[in-house]
């Protein structure tokens, strides 16, 4: 956080982080269990499918849009959220631990007043940075 506030040309002293919606949880664990590690490859139509079964109000071009972020991503971070979905289950235990633990580091360290939501809940987001949240990586908005 500290090397994306230094990199901004303008003073920062607000930062919104947006926590991904529990279907984008759903879509991230079927893909890394059908995702080809070698060639990056996948079927869309299982994902689409296992997605759409649990929250049928997703739009499948949603669903597309997420799969092509997430496959674009370097190997090792793919790995990297393998490890951390064992560890983290899902959008309420990762905005536990970004309300309990940020705040002091953002707050405090970078004086930084710091809001976190809900990508569905989002009540403020000027820059429509919601919609980029995938699990483990917020949305982010800075002014």
């Amino acid at each position: 956080m500290k090397g994306v506030v230094k990199a901004l040309p303008i003073e920062v002293e607000r930062t919104y982080l947006y926590v991904a919606d529990e279907w984008k949880w759903t879509l991230l664990s079927t893909l890394l269990e059908i995702l080809d590690p070698i060639t990056k490859k996948v079927a869309f139509s299982p994902i689409i499918e296992q997605v759409k079964s649990k929250y049928p109000e997703i739009e499948a071009s949603a669903i597309i849009k997420v799969i092509k972020d997430l496959v674009k991503r370097p190997l090792a971070e793919l790995e990297e959220y393998k490890s951390l979905m064992d560890v983290i289950h899902g959008p309420s235990e990762e905005e536990v631990i970004l309300t309990t633990i940020a705040p002091k580091y953002v707050e405090r360290g970078l004086n930084i007043e710091l809001h976190i939501q809900k990508e569905g809940d989002a009540s403020y987001d000027p820059a429509k940075r919601a919609s980029r949240a995938v699990p483990l990586k917020p949305g982010i908005h800075v002014e």
